[in-house]
């Protein structure tokens, strides 16, 4: 019970990360770099990983997904969504319901990604997940930053606007086999349905 506890509040403040003070000049792209290479960090873990799943399988899954090198991105892509496109109803709910619907959609596009994959690929990029918060006037609209790699799995960090000028980035890596991100155009198509708009970003 008490190892539960620890582990679910470790999760908590690794999810949620503290204000970064002096991180307002950082840009957006440096940020989601940060949590992606924290993200394979935890994979290849074992005594993080331990706190949260002694399962053999999840483990195997992480434990492959921490063979590359997440400090160098071979490409980065910025999506965004038109969430009233998607969820036409949004139009009739107030101006916070609809910002926090909107900031919820976009840190769960990447969830259902990764539940493509099964059960086991969901639950082990559950475990891998870190955010963090800080002070921005650079992010116009919530997107998703996604960080492609040579030798890496993906890893995909949403960045959603707070308040007072904050800014919180999430992140988590993608799993699912079937996900192809080497180019725009492919990350496009695979998440046409959603209406997701595709372009590379440099640092």
């Amino acid at each position: 019970m008490r190892r539960t506890i620890g582990a679910a509040l470790l999760a908590a403040s690794l999810l949620l990360g503290g204000c970064q003070a002096g991180a307002a000049d950082k840009p957006l792209y440096q940020h989601g770099l940060e949590v992606a290479g924290l993200l394979g960090e935890m994979a290849g873990n074992p005594a993080y990983l331990s706190l949260f799943s002694s399962n053999e399988a999840i483990l195997t899954v992480l434990a492959e997904a921490a063979q590359g090198d997440f400090s160098q991105p071979k490409a980065v892509y910025r999506i965004t969504l038109p969430v009233s496109a998607l969820h036409p109803e949004v139009e009739g709910l107030s101006g916070a319901l609809r910002k926090s619907l909107e900031a919820r959609l976009t840190a769960a596009v990447f969830t259902q990604v990764n539940a493509l994959g099964g059960p086991e690929q969901l639950a082990a990029a559950s475990i891998c997940t870190a955010g963090t918060v800080f002070a921005s006037d650079a992010l116009e609209e919530n997107a998703i930053y996604l960080y492609t790699y040579e030798n890496a799995v993906p890893a995909a960090v949403s960045f959603t606007q707070g308040e007072d000028g904050t800014v919180s980035a999430n992140g988590m890596l993608v799993l699912y086999n079937g996900f192809s991100a080497d180019t725009a155009a492919e990350i496009g198509q695979f998440l046409a349905e959603l209406g997701a708009e595709v372009e590379e970003v440099s640092p």
